[in-house]
């Protein structure tokens, strides 16, 4: 039995080959999480009934117990509605992005911003060149077995079109990683080039200069910054010589955290400034022999 979209498939597939790697929601893991979802709702229903017949009528107990869980299933009843049928196929020139007769595409080109929900992060992912210099970096995403919505991703085109895609795709997690192992070497190299130029970047709320970060009315020298971490989806900046951070903003709010991480390890590196020469020699991020390093 054909799956919904698998028409899409064939019909890419005769236009631009076999992709190099295909994310999918299938049909089993589909109707495994509405299971889930609706479990949570009737064990709910069910306590709650309880609760009624027994008197009870606990306000942390409801909350925590009894309410948390209908909340949670009615939620990836949702979320799982809405990416029925959501296909993510990779190619050596971009991403295609196939939903329900929808069709999308990003070449790796024409991707302007990445941004991405993720929870937790101590230190990305980077790889450098024969020469020292970054070639690729990524952010490690944990994807949730449960809820699901807790990791997306969001690829922007230069045009202003958006595509979203979260933890409910199967192996979600190497998909967010090509996304940014691939859109890395264009981002970085226009970052280095403007940096060099004397321009300042913006991250969301966070500006990056050859002298250091910029959040509001706050300024933070390069030899006064300690590191960046993500703690329950909140990006920090912390400083050297301080207790409290010198920064904390939403994450899934600062386009292409993967080229600000690089830049500020660089800068950390060097104490000087995160700008770094253009990364050259062959990029096999680009091969279709993509592989983890």
């Amino acid at each position: 039995m054909n799956e919904a979209g698998d028409d899409h498939l064939s019909m890419a597939e005769s236009e631009l080959g076999e992709p190099e790697e295909m994310f999918r929601i299938s049909r089993g893991r589909f109707r495994a999480k509405l299971w889930i979802g609706l479990g949570l709702i009737v064990g709910s229903i069910v306590a709650i009934a309880g609760m009624v017949l027994l008197g009870i009528f606990e306000a942390a107990l409801l909350a925590k117990i009894i309410l948390a869980p209908l909340i949670i299933g009615a939620t990836i009843l949702v979320t799982m509605y809405r990416q029925r049928g959501l296909m993510v196929l990779v190619y050596p020139t971009g991403v295609l992005r196939l939903q329900r007769g929808a069709v999308a595409s990003f070449p790796w080109d024409e991707i302007a911003e990445v941004r991405l929900k993720i929870q937790r992060l101590d230190a990305p992912e980077l790889r450098y060149d024969d020469a020292g210099e970054p070639r690729s970096c990524w952010l490690q995403s944990e994807a949730p077995a449960i809820l699901v919505w807790k990791a997306w991703l969001t690829l922007e085109r230069m045009d202003g079109t958006e595509a979203h895609m979260n933890a409910a795709l199967a192996d979600y997690d190497r998909l967010a990683e090509l996304v940014q192992r691939r859109t890395f070497r264009r981002l970085w190299a226009e970052a280095r080039d403007r940096l060099l130029d004397g321009d300042s970047i913006l991250f969301g709320d966070l500006e990056v200069s050859g002298v250091g970060l910029r959040h509001t009315s706050k300024k933070l020298r390069w030899s006064d910054f300690k590191e960046l971490v993500i703690a329950q989806g909140r990006l920090t900046v912390k400083r050297t010589g301080g207790w409290l951070p010198w920064a904390i903003l939403d994450v899934s709010k600062v386009p292409n955290p993967h080229v600000l991480f690089a830049l500020v390890n660089e800068a950390r590196r060097t104490r000087t400034s995160p700008a770094a020469s253009q990364p050259h020699g062959d990029d096999s991020d680009h091969s279709g022999s993509d592989s983890r390093s």
